[in-house]
Parts: C-alpha cells; structure tokens; sequence
C-alpha cells in the first residue's frame, strides 16, 4: 500500500507537469478538453465543420470510449471511462448521433446544449466523489495499473482546472503527510500542517497543538485522505485581497478605482498584520501600495496580475492636469494628450471584455431554449423506449 502511494504521487507529479507545461500525452484526448475544443469547433468554424467528415468522425471516436453504445470489446480502462460517464451516457450518445452523415433529428447547434449539460454533471462535486472512488479502489490493488491511474489523475487535476485551480502539484503530497514531516518555525516552534481539516492552534500550547495533530493524523485514513480532496474542490470561492509594492506614483489620499485600491501602508495603514510569526510585511517597507480584490477559492490558487499601467499613468497624469493653473511644466499638452491615450487604451480594454460576455453561456439567445425544449422532448421519448417512464412523467409535469 505504501508503495501504491508513493507510485501515485509521482505520478500526480508528472500529470500536473505535463498538463501545465502542455506536453503531448493522452489527456489531450480527454472527455473535458474534447468537449472544449468542439464547442469551439461549432461556435467559431462552423460552416466548415458541417462539411469536415473526418472532423466530425474524430470527435466520434474520442466520444465513443466514454459510451455504453461502443460495440467493440471494452478495455478495463474503457470501462473506468464509463464508470464516470454513466450518468451524462445519453447526452454523449446524441452528440455522436448529431456528429454522424446519417440522418439526425440533432443538428450541430443542439450539441452546444448537450455539451453544456455534461460539463455540468460531471464537473459536480458528486463526479469528483465518484473519481476519488475509483482512485480508492485502484491503490488497493497490488500492482498498480498506471494508465489507469493516469487517466484517473488526469481526469482529477482538469476538474480543478475547470474550477481555476491551477497550482496541483503539492496538493496531494499534503494530504499524505506524516505528522514528523509537519513544518515548524524555528524561532517560536509554531507547526505548519499541510493536511485539510488540521486543527488551528488557537490559544493551546505549542505542545498542546502537538498532540491535537498527532491524533488528527493517526486518525485520517488513506480514503479519507483521498477524500480531503473533494473537500477542498467545494470550497466556495472567496474574496482575497492582492497587495503590490508599487514605484514612480506620488499621490496623498488613498484612491479607489473599482475594486483597486492605491494607498499609503505607513500613513493610510496597513492590510497584513504583524503577528508573532510574520513580525514584519513589505508593506513596512513600501511607501505605496496597490490592493486589489480578487475572487477566488484559495489564496494559493491566486496568480500575480499584470495590472495595466494605464490606472497608474491615469493618475500621474490626472495629478498633473487638476494643477495645470500653477504648473510651469512645457509638458502638460503631452500629458493632456497621454491621459486621453491612456483612457481609451483602458475603455477598450473594457469593451473587449463586454464583447467577450456577450456570448455567456448563462445568457442565451431565444432560439437556444427553443432548442432545448426540442432535446428535452427527445430525450423523453429515448426514456419511453427505455421503460423509463418516471422520466417521461417528469419531463410531462415540467
């Protein structure tokens, strides 16, 4: 078992690598980045797709180890496959019959539904939950089957993704860690625990907080270990709030712009306090700060931003014009005419992404609930065939 471990986090340790730095390896054929790419496939090349036959046919192979109608004889990694598809396996089935020359009552927009619904089902917490499982079941084997594993680990780690949660690679050696290996600051011995759920020091001892941790983590079971995982997947997101040591702006009151916030940490006070392990913060060296609130599930999840620099050079320049009765400057026509480069460079960039919400998948044009009401009917027809007919009856009464 232990073996079984080690050989799974080195494992997560390579998937997390070659799905970061974009190495070619069969997660590139996997069921959440195919459904990515032929969306695109329909909503930006559509026409030419409609007449790709042998675009259409390699979407239905890829699709095809995923569903319960493939003929062929099933591989066990096939069958893992279906173990996590089985409850978006009719979606997947109308996608390939829509992809297919023969006559469809699906048309290729309709698959836009389909692909919507399945991302929904099995990026759920539930689907995780049923991932874990499996994974579970696998290292209980005696020999690991590592492309097995692999596919699990992958499926694991682009589920995340799809949440935002991009930075994997330690995320799982924290959750097997042993409570010898818990990190302590040197000087005041306060322990650094890595594993979900570990109870917080509060007011107890150093040695109190020992023996809390020690129970916790002789108590935790590989499965709940595993589980620890799912838990950390459904956390809501929150707000945090990003700090940057800023240089070349002068400025006397704090500014608000949005949700950016310029400030003086030693005059306008400071966002990190000090405590008696982080006894001193750059904002203590800094004369001016830039915080920015940015949602998130986790603060380590949290990428630094490139803020653009036409906030900043609003603002120099915005300083230089309000004062323009007693400047001598020979510059302010430049500034005057930099201020307004500088708004439109930040207008169009906030037009941009109103352009880019404007095909949001949670504001659909008329024709799509149209369409949907289509499927939907569908779909209950299939159940009817199927003796299913709690379903029938479910979509009758809605």
């Amino acid at each position: 078992m232990i073996k079984n471990i080690e050989n799974l986090q080195q494992i997560w340790l390579e998937r997390c690598d070659a799905i970061e730095n974009n190495q070619k390896g069969s997660y590139s054929r996997h069921l959440l980045l195919i459904l990515h790419d032929l969306r695109e496939e329909i909503q930006n090349n559509k026409n030419r797709f409609s007449q790709n036959a042998y675009g259409k046919k390699f979407f239905k192979i890829q699709f095809s180890s995923y569903c319960s109608f493939k003929k062929e004889q099933l591989d066990d990694l096939d069958k893992i496959k279906k173990s996590w598809t089985r409850e978006v396996d009719q979606e997947l089935y109308f996608i390939t019959e829509a992809l297919s020359n023969n006559k469809s009552k699906f048309e290729l927009d309709d698959i836009l539904i389909f692909i919507q619904r399945i991302e929904e089902k099995i990026t759920s917490e539930n689907s995780l939950r049923q991932v874990i499982n499996l994974l579970y079941e696998k290292i209980l084997e005696k020999d690991l089957n590592n492309n097995h594993i692999e596919f699990i680990v992958d499926t694991i780690i682009l589920l995340f993704n799809s949440k935002g949660m991009l930075e994997l690679k330690s995320r799982l050696e924290e959750q097997f860690q042993k409570f010898e290996d818990i990190a302590t600051y040197p000087e005041q011995g306060n322990l650094y625990p890595t594993l979900f759920g570990s109870p917080s020091r509060d007011a107890k001892s150093i040695d109190e907080h020992k023996e809390e941790l020690r129970k916790y983590y002789e108590a935790s079971t590989i499965k709940q270990r595993l589980n620890f995982l799912r838990e950390i997947y459904s956390l809501e997101s929150q707000t945090y709030k990003v700090i940057f040591n800023i240089t070349g702006v002068v400025f006397t009151n704090k500014i608000n712009i949005g949700n950016v916030e310029l400030y003086r940490p030693k005059i306008d006070g400071q966002y990190i306090k000090t405590n008696e392990i982080l006894s001193i913060t750059f904002e203590d060296k800094s004369d001016y700060c830039v915080a920015v609130d940015i949602r998130g599930v986790d603060s380590k999840f949290m990428k630094i931003i490139d803020l653009k620099d036409d906030i900043y050079n609003i603002y120099r320049i915005r300083n230089m014009l309000v004062h323009s009765s007693s400047t001598t400057s020979k510059l302010l026509d430049y500034y005057a005419k930099r201020s307004r480069e500088y708004c439109h460079s930040l207008l169009d960039a906030i037009a941009y992404k109103i352009y880019e919400t404007s095909n949001d998948d949670e504001i659909m044009p008329l024709e799509f609930y149209f369409r949907e009401m289509v499927i939907d009917a569908n779909i209950a027809l299939e159940a009817v065939k199927d003796n299913k007919m709690d379903n029938f009856i479910n979509w009758a009464l809605s």
